[in-house]
Order: C-alpha cells, then structure tokens, then sequence
C-alpha cells in the first residue's frame, strides 16, 4: 500500500507560506520564565539528592502526600516522576511543573 504525500497550497507573497504569528504577552512569558525556573531547582535536586520530602494534593491522581518522603526518578521537559513508598508499595507518579506553579505540589528541601 503506498501513502500519499500530503500538499500544502501555499498563498501568500512570491507564492510563500505565510504563518499568522501570535504575539506572546509579558504575562504569558513570565509563566515559562517560572516553569524553566521550577524545572532548573528540581533538576538540581535530582543531581544532588533525589531524596526530598513533599506536600502534594491532587485530587485527579488521588494522591494526597503530606511530608512524605520520595525519590525523585527522572527528570523530562514537561513533567518529573517521583516514587513513593507509603503503603509499602513502590509506586511511580508523573507530576507537572504547572502543578508546582499552582501550589497544588510543594517542595519542602530547598537545593
């Protein structure tokens, strides 16, 4: 079976695709200044010790930590994954830097 080739048509000066850009405001641009900054510390505390102690309340992953202990077990562009131990179960969660940024995961180790 052969795939087809999708095509574009192009319209726009000297036959060029034209894009609309949109602008990004100063509000927008602050909030992935603060993400690249949450993303930077927990990076950090990966490399130092993945051990740290968090708050975290998410309802929609019904995961309710209060000063439990975990291990931060990777680190990726738009998420990090933790594992906890508190019923004797290991278990591995991903959490959003978006979720640190609303408060809903808090940090308690500083790095």
């Amino acid at each position: 079976m052969r795939m087809q080739r999708k095509r574009f048509n192009c319209t726009g000066p000297a036959g060029g695709c034209r894009f609309r850009s949109r602008s990004i405001s100063a509000e927008e641009m602050s909030v992935v200044n603060q993400l690249d900054m949450i993303r930077e510390r927990i990076a950090g505390l990966y490399a130092a010790s993945p051990r740290i102690h968090v708050n975290v309340k998410l309802p929609r992953l019904r995961l309710d930590l209060t000063n439990d202990p975990v291990e931060i077990k990777g680190v990726y562009r738009n998420i990090f994954t933790i594992e906890e131990c508190r019923t004797g179960v290991p278990r591995i969660h991903a959490l959003q830097y978006a979720d640190v940024l609303t408060g809903s995961i808090e940090i308690l180790e500083d790095p």
